[in-house]
């Protein structure tokens, strides 16, 4: 069970976000876009404190995801498995017999 004091805020200042309300919204934000780290999200949205804008700074190139890496929340299940290889064979050419 996790246990909040209610904060007073101040004209102008945002309420601060809970990590575990972050924590799902970034997962969200994952799920769309398994190309950037979750920390990059992370950041993104304590700043936005809004799945769609953070969507919508993905799209507009706001943020960038580093070239060639797709980044997922670590899970219990294993990867799935690649099927085996198939083997070819090529049939032999037929034996002639001349007698």
């Amino acid at each position: 069970m996790e246990v909040t004091h209610p904060q007073r805020v101040g004209p102008g200042e945002a309420a601060p976000v809970q990590t575990s309300q972050l924590d799902a919204m970034a997962r969200q934000v994952q799920q769309l876009f398994p190309r950037f780290p979750m920390q990059l999200i992370v950041e993104d949205l304590r700043i936005t404190r809004s799945v769609e804008i953070t969507i919508e700074n993905l799209l507009d190139g706001r943020l960038v995801a580093p070239p060639g890496r797709v980044f997922r929340e670590e899970t219990s299940q294993p990867p799935p498995a690649s099927p085996p290889p198939t083997q070819t064979t090529t049939p032999s050419p037929p034996r002639l017999d001349t007698k």
